[in-house]
């Protein structure tokens, strides 16, 4: 069988969460399944870069759409129906790991996996250049033309449910996996540690965001939160680290952190390296992510894995995911938020039971069990 791959996602040029999740996924299909036949798909019409995640692999191969993107999805596609990507690829199946526009002939199945729908439920939170690309893509259409919806929680598979009145037997859970097991990163030495800490600019104790610098993410409460705990006895110590590309709204952010008593124990770090964030997780006391929503959550359990306790938000995949082994607060209130600071960097026993308890948490997220998931998928709409 040879499988169609949408492998635009790796094209972008920073890498967050559907990209790192492409790019990992990629690599776990091709190392589980040497026997179906992979057609990597990615367009461009200046430059051939892209995250090739084929190399080595006999099954695997890269089809090069050159069309300007804009002709592509604003005219080719809706206009004429033309090109379509199974002929390209030769696909019996065509998988697309996130929402794209795209067209196929009416015989060959489509597997699509949505990650969430915060444009939906969020729309004040993205540009209106991201609002149109949304609307242009007609998901409901998109929807009705896939044979079988990979949700990558359950939370997203409610919302597509409820949105969009999706039947509940087209919509298949996948979790995602992890690139960061508990038992892959070595203990550094102190020299490590101090040099890492010099390279990036890190104080002795602070307290970890990784994420999209964005309204979403509600980091304008956090900043609050925070210099509430900073006024404390037991917050005086720690400094707030931001790491994380600077995204729609950011500007607000920044207005809200020159205004915040505390703004000279805040750290904007920027867009940190993948191999980075496994030693930034691990030498923050603690992590937190009061995001409004998520169709997954891979920061929590990154930073779980790297055995660093985590205070997150109770709504949207967040609870699904993180499980028994966070501290939850309300992300709509800085004075819970900042309770929660408290509650765990002045209790060690807490701290380290909630460390404890996110080795096992994130241990329970495998690229090798979505991998065989999404290669069971394949076989079953193509039977």
């Amino acid at each position: 069988m040879i499988i169609g791959f949408d492998a635009r996602p790796l094209q972008d040029r920073y890498y967050s969460g559907v990209a790192e999740y492409t790019a990992a996924l990629a690599r776990a299909l091709l190392q589980l399944d040497r026997t179906n036949k992979y057609i990597f798909f990615y367009n461009s019409f200046l430059s051939s870069d892209f995250g090739w995640p084929g190399a080595g692999y006999a099954n695997a191969g890269q089809i090069r759409g050159r069309w300007p993107n804009k002709l592509l999805h604003y005219g080719l596609w809706p206009l004429l129906g033309r090109p379509r990507l199974d002929r390209k690829t030769g696909a019996d199946v065509f998988f697309a790991p996130h929402i794209n526009f795209l067209r196929l002939s009416k015989k060959t199945k489509l597997v699509l996996t949505v990650h969430d729908l915060s444009f939906c439920r969020f729309p004040e939170f993205f540009s209106r250049r991201q609002n149109f690309w949304h609307r242009a893509i007609n998901l409901p259409r998109l929807l009705g033309r896939a044979d079988r919806i990979v949700a990558i929680s359950q939370s997203t598979k409610n919302d597509l449910r409820e949105l969009f009145n999706v039947p509940e037997q087209k919509i298949r859970v996948i979790y995602s996996g992890l690139d960061y097991p508990p038992d892959s990163q070595p203990p550094a030495s102190r020299e490590d540690d101090d040099g890492f800490r010099r390279r990036l600019g890190l104080p002795k104790k602070y307290l970890l965001y990784l994420g999209t610098i964005e309204p979403r993410k509600n980091i304008a409460n956090l900043l609050v939160a925070f210099n509430i705990f900073r006024q404390q006895r037991d917050g005086r110590d720690y400094d707030l680290v931001l790491a994380g590309r600077f995204g729609f709204g950011s500007q607000k952010i920044i207005s809200a952190w020159r205004r915040n008593p505390a703004r000279d124990r805040i750290k904007f770090l920027g867009y940190v390296r993948p191999a980075d964030k496994a030693g930034l997780y691990r030498l923050a006391d603690l992590f937190v992510y009061p995001s409004r929503y998520e169709g997954f959550g891979f920061p929590p359990l990154e930073a779980m894995a790297a055995g660093t306790p985590v205070l997150t938000s109770p709504n949207s995949s967040l609870p699904e995911v993180c499980g028994e082994a966070a501290w939850y607060a309300d992300p709509d209130s800085p004075e819970d938020l900042a309770a929660g600071l408290t509650a765990v960097l002045s209790d060690p026993g807490l701290a380290s039971t909630l460390r404890a308890k996110g080795f096992a948490q994130a241990a329970r997220f495998s690229w090798s069990v979505a991998a065989c998931s999404y290669r069971s998928l394949f076989q079953e709409v193509a039977d």
